[in-house]
């Protein structure tokens, strides 16, 4: 009888501290998931550092700003040489005609009632 009793006593401590974990975990899951509810996606919308032409950093946001705004400068308005080696074949002729069967077979294969894009196509 008494060991019975010492028996239920064991298992009723177990659930508890089981208990006890379990709201444990909970608390830690959802504190984790409101922090990620609040901030969801957040971009990174300044640069800490950047490096100029001589190799020293700049940390300051003014000066990051005057460096990106000289390399930019620098990247659109540099001439590059061509030497017109690239070629291509010349398409010449009548264009491939679509088949009526071709169009029937991509027709199937569209899902159906959906909307149309801004294009208008589907």
């Amino acid at each position: 009888m008494q060991g019975e009793v010492l028996l239920l006593h064991r298992k009723r401590q177990g659930k508890s501290l089981l208990m006890s974990w379990r709201v444990q975990q909970e608390r830690k899951m959802s504190t984790g998931l409101q922090s990620k509810w609040q901030n969801p996606g957040k971009d990174v919308v300044g640069v800490n550092c950047v490096k100029d032409a001589n190799g020293k950093v700049l940390v300051e946001n003014d000066q990051v700003k005057e460096e990106c705004r000289k390399y930019m400068e620098k990247l659109l308005n540099e001439e590059n040489t061509w030497d017109n080696a690239t070629t291509c074949e010349k398409v010449e002729g009548p264009c491939e005609l679509i088949r009526r069967d071709e169009i029937l077979k991509a027709l199937r294969m569209m899902k159906k009632c959906k909307a149309a894009g801004p294009t208008g196509i589907v």
